[in-house]
């Protein structure tokens, strides 16, 4: 081929790139959940494949991370426990803004907050630029913020507070129906710490409006796979906590390829950005259980705090699988009384533990699994990690060599109480 011939392939391949294929920006999410003696840390963040955005992003979290665990170490403090909860929403409208949003929350044992803190970034896809709320906001606008935050929140506003905010650095997001402000409590409220937000709908911007998408009905009429389970043989259920992730996908498939099923305890802010993933999750048999919206240390909330994290995962899990999950994996597997009376999921946690949080190594991993391994067992793993999805693809057959029929929570359950019935007939 001539010179002049490879220059023009290369301009035309060139012009396939960048006009022939319209680019979908989906985010993943990038979970960091750690316990030891003295801190809880649950953290999920968002990752968009743009660089830009994902440079900032990290380095907020990595900062806040590395201050936490400096600050509030066993040393400086060795009477007390610490929680790290940095949750985030995330939202692409209409492929032209992507809206971040991450808040962070540390608290103590008991119930003291230490720390409230918001991150932001809105990006404009089209002209690859951060952007600020005054592209959106003029003084008609400002009047309405005013007036939305007396109408919702009236009996908290503090006035002095309220007129000197400063409307060119509000934190928000474009939702697929308004452009949502959020306000730190400290910031316009006297004794109020909580985070205040309000919506504008997206038909008050012309800008907004002109590109609004057209909302999809999500389908959730989905049916499960059955399978059949041989009671007098072995049986042990794989439990799965923190997912989805971009992981989970791949342990689908091996527990497909060898025709089993297995429990997973999803967080319910993780959902929508793997709303496939959950969905085919249930299909092919797998059972969805909670594990909360975000990962809050349950047991140290309050019990509206309670309800709204477990009622939360259940209405989005539903509304994507037309399922509704019964069983509850308390975070850190963290139980009290309070919980118990609060919900009426059956309460579920685990007796062998893989540690696929704290070793890296598979083999360690799987040895985990299969040391304590005994009929009736329930394993807990992560979907939320690369070595997690490796180790799965020796663990399961290395069981079903040994003889175990892997099965959901469920038919676990149910398992026992036949056994039980066949044992009194016996």
């Amino acid at each position: 081929m001539t010179k002049i011939k490879i220059i023009i392939t290369f301009i035309y391949i060139l012009l396939l790139c960048s006009c022939g294929i319209k680019q979908e920006y989906k985010s993943n999410t990038k979970t960091i959940i750690e316990q030891n003696t003295n801190n809880l840390i649950a953290i999920n963040y968002p990752l968009t494949n743009i660089k830009k955005i994902d440079k900032q992003t990290k380095n907020y979290v990595n900062k806040i991370y590395n201050d936490f665990l400096k600050q509030y170490s066993k040393i400086n403090y060795p009477n007390k426990k610490y929680e790290l909860n940095i949750d985030y929403e995330y939202y692409n409208f209409a492929d032209n803004y992507i809206s971040i949003i991450l808040y962070t929350h540390i608290n103590t044992s008991n119930d003291e907050l230490i720390l409230n803190d918001i991150y932001n970034y809105v990006y404009n896809l089209k002209t690859n630029q951060q952007i600020s709320i005054t592209e959106f906001i003029d003084n008609n606008t400002k009047n309405l913020i005013f007036n939305l935050l007396f109408e919702n929140y009236g009996n908290l506003i503090s006035m002095e507070k309220i007129t000197n905010i400063n409307y060119d650095t509000l934190n928000f997001v474009i939702t697929d129906n308004n452009l949502k402000i959020i306000f730190k409590g400290d910031d316009i409220c006297d004794n109020y710490h909580e985070n205040l937000d309000i919506n504008i709908p997206i038909e008050y911007f012309q800008e907004l409006k002109k590109i609004k998408p057209n909302n999809q009905k999500i389908i959730n009429n989905i049916k499960p796979t059955i399978n059949y389970i041989d009671i007098n043989k072995k049986v042990v259920a794989l439990t799965f906590d923190d997912g989805p992730s971009i992981y989970t996908n791949e342990i689908l498939k091996t527990l497909e390829q060898y025709n089993c099923n297995a429990t997973f305890f999803v967080l319910g802010n993780k959902i929508t950005n793997h709303s496939e993933t959950i969905q085919e999750m249930y299909k092919k048999g797998n059972e969805i259980g909670n594990h909360s919206y975000n990962h809050r240390w349950l047991t140290r909330l309050s019990k509206e705090e309670q309800t709204e994290q477990i009622k939360k995962t259940q209405e989005i899990i539903e509304t994507y699988t037309g399922f509704t999950p019964k069983y509850l994996r308390p975070t850190y597997g963290s139980i009290n009384q309070s919980l118990r009376n609060n919900t009426d999921l059956e309460i579920v946690l685990w007796n062998v533990d893989t540690k696929d949080w704290k070793y890296k190594k598979v083999d360690t991993i799987v040895n985990n699994a299969l040391k304590d391994v005994k009929d009736g067992s329930i394993i807990l793993m992560h979907d939320t990690y690369e070595r997690t999805s490796e180790a799965v693809k020796i663990l399961i057959p290395k069981l079903i060599e040994n003889g175990y029929q892997l099965v959901t929570i469920s038919e676990l359950q149910e398992i026992k109480k036949l056994r039980k019935i066949t044992d009194e007939i016996r």
